[in-house]
């Protein structure tokens, strides 16, 4: 059975980033003290240059150096990384349930460039799925609570362009190909995270008790792993594939998470969120077949009995 390369990564990613979203709110919310968003950020890019350190292994500690590798690997690095950032400046000036659904819909950003610039295309099911997959990033990404009294405008500009950033990074990590490689991508990308730690040190309430202990900084880097492995593996999935039909296919994890969520905290999806899950499953699935339907260009071999 022959599973193409894409469809393989793409999956791992899902997988890594839906069971970071369903664990990332035990280190805060689960004990007390607790370990602040903000420190986890910090333990984030620490895990990114733990799997940096795995994929220069495989590269065999070559990196790019030109200027052309430092300066994609460094855009990339930071469009990523200050893309979090500005995520986390304007969730706490504005409403949660107005920020998350707009950030959520970056992928929009990157099929638009791949459309305009890399001239990809799709067959007809699959832009049924790419369509699809849109409708229930939106609806997975709604949240029903009011959030915080909004301060002011600025907190719009911040998530929309969080979402241009994160957009923009998915259509340089395939633009780049003829000058880093997958693992040169994701050791600029971790030095990104690194390089904006001392931010979000700085944004860190020290005032309030925070957990030092092993459910603290250590569970939320056995938490974030997942996170850092699974933005490796979409940088793979990015290179082997269509950007048209990879970035909508990663951006349905909460699937994952919503999965997750029902079988360990026993924790029922409102209907909206079934419909997304259901709408989601749907748009795999058209893409799937729209795309394994061609004879595949690189492929993964599975041996089955």
């Amino acid at each position: 059975m022959k599973i193409p390369a894409w469809l393989m990564f793409t999956a791992f990613s899902v997988v890594g980033f839906g069971l970071n979203a369903a664990f990332i709110e035990i280190p805060e919310k689960f004990y007390h003290p607790g370990f602040p968003t903000t420190l986890g950020y910090v333990v984030w890019s620490a895990t990114m240059v733990a799997c940096a350190m795995i994929a220069m292994q495989r590269a065999r500690w070559r990196l790019q150096h030109t200027r052309a590798a430092v300066l994609y690997g460094g855009g990339m690095g930071l469009l990523g990384a200050g893309g979090q950032m500005l995520c986390f400046v304007a969730l706490r000036q504005g409403p949660a349930y107005i920020i998350i659904p707009i950030v959520s819909l970056y992928p929009i950003v990157t099929v638009v460039l791949a459309l305009l610039l890399l001239r990809e295309r799709v067959r007809l099911l699959g832009s049924l799925g790419v369509i699809t997959a849109f409708v229930a990033i939106l609806l997975l990404s709604l949240d029903e609570s009011s959030g915080p009294s909004a301060r002011g405008w600025a907190w719009l500009v911040w998530c929309i362009a969080a979402m241009l950033m994160w957009g923009t990074q998915g259509w340089l990590i395939k633009r780049s190909a003829y000058s880093l490689t997958e693992e040169g991508v994701f050791v600029y990308m971790a030095a990104g995270a690194i390089a904006l730690a001392p931010i979000a040190v700085l944004m860190t309430d020290f005032s309030v008790p925070i957990n030092y202990t092993l459910t603290g900084p250590w569970l939320a880097a056995l938490i974030q792993f997942p996170n850092a492995l699974a933005a490796l593996l979409s940088i793979y999935a990015y290179r082997a594939g269509k950007l048209i039909i990879v970035a909508p296919i990663i951006a349905l994890y909460p699937v994952i998470t919503i999965v997750v969520s029902l079988l360990l905290y026993h924790r029922l999806p409102t209907f909206r969120t079934f419909l997304g899950f259901v709408i989601a499953i749907a748009a795999i699935l058209l893409i799937v077949l729209s795309e394994i339907s061609q004879k595949p260009s690189d492929t993964l071999t599975l041996e089955t009995s």
